[in-house]
Parts: C-alpha cells; structure tokens; sequence
C-alpha cells in the first residue's frame, strides 16, 4: 500500500515513516513511475500524483478495495475559502478525477465489480470570527499561562484542528469539570 502518513514529530523521517508504514515494492514503483509529478505536499501536484498511482493500480492490480484521499478542494477550501476561485477550481479537478477513475474501471473491465463510495470530511461555510476555547479555559480557571502565555498547568485543555475542537481532561475522572 501507500500509505498517508504524516511526520509527528522532529526527528521523524517522511521517507523512513512511508517505507515502515507501506510496502516499499509497491512505493518504489509509483515514486519512478510518478514522483516528478509531485511537488511536496502541495496541491494539486500532490492529488495528480495520487490520481496517476491509482489509476496505474487499478490497471496493474485489479484490487478488491482502494482507500483514496484526495485532499485538493478541502486544502484550497482552508486556505482560499469555501467558494473561492481556487476552491471551484479544485471541484472541477476533483470532478475529473473521479471520472477518470471510472474510465480506468471500464478499462480494466471491473467496473460492473465495483462500487464507488465518494465521502468528504465536511463541508464549511466562510468564517469570520474564532472562538478561543483555551481562553474561555482560562477565564474559567481551567487553564494556566505563565508570563509568556506558556502553558504552565491546566485542569482542562482546548486542542483545534480547523474548525473543530476536542477539550481534553487532566483527570478524566474529575466530575467537577465533568
């Protein structure tokens, strides 16, 4: 497999965590056959070199299941905004990719055999506003910043993704907080 699978921390390797995580044959090939296509983690460079690896296993392989990520519109949807020019730009590649991966299907003679279940990890809408869950925290005495704003000690903790946020409990058995 190729894996998605991201470095965590400092001193990890990309290269050494997709050969532990995946099947270094398989990586091998697709970077020769397709790593000029891309550029990094940057889109839609990245998705192209996704969508060239899938179509060359679909042809070569005829696999039972395929997990594809393909990460253009959510990136350009964070960064440009949910109905930008960019972001509409990265629907219609997204849009051709997918009949491209039909096409494959058909050509590979397993489209009848197969079934394509397309989901997204949300949907958004533009924000102006940012609700600070840590100062809440704080204000609340949950939470405490030394003089820097460095986190010194905290009863509850606020961690954000985007535009979610999971609060996170020192004691999970504190049914103060709780």
């Amino acid at each position: 497999n190729l894996p998605e699978i991201f470095c965590t921390k400092p001193w990890h390797n990309q290269l050494v965590m997709s050969i532990l995580s995946g099947s270094l044959k398989y990586q091998l090939d697709l970077n020769k056959k397709f790593g000029h296509i891309r550029n990094g983690i940057s889109q839609p460079a990245l998705d192209n070199f996704v969508q060239e690896s899938v179509k060359y296993t679909i042809l070569k392989y005829k696999p039972n299941l395929m997990l594809i990520h393909f990460t253009d519109v959510d990136a350009h949807r964070h960064y440009h905004g949910y109905n930008s020019i960019e972001a509409n730009e990265a629907l219609k590649r997204h849009d051709i990719r997918l009949g491209e991966i039909i096409d494959t299907l058909k050509e590979a003679n397993i489209l009848e055999d197969s079934t394509i279940i397309a989901l997204g990890d949300h949907s958004t809408i533009d924000g102006n506003n940012m609700i600070n869950v840590n100062v809440l925290l704080k204000e609340n005495g949950l939470l405490e910043v030394d003089s820097k704003g460095k986190l010194k000690s905290y009863k509850a903790i606020a961690k954000s993704c985007d535009g979610s946020s999971y609060i996170y409990l020192k004691n999970r058995n504190d049914k103060e907080i709780l």
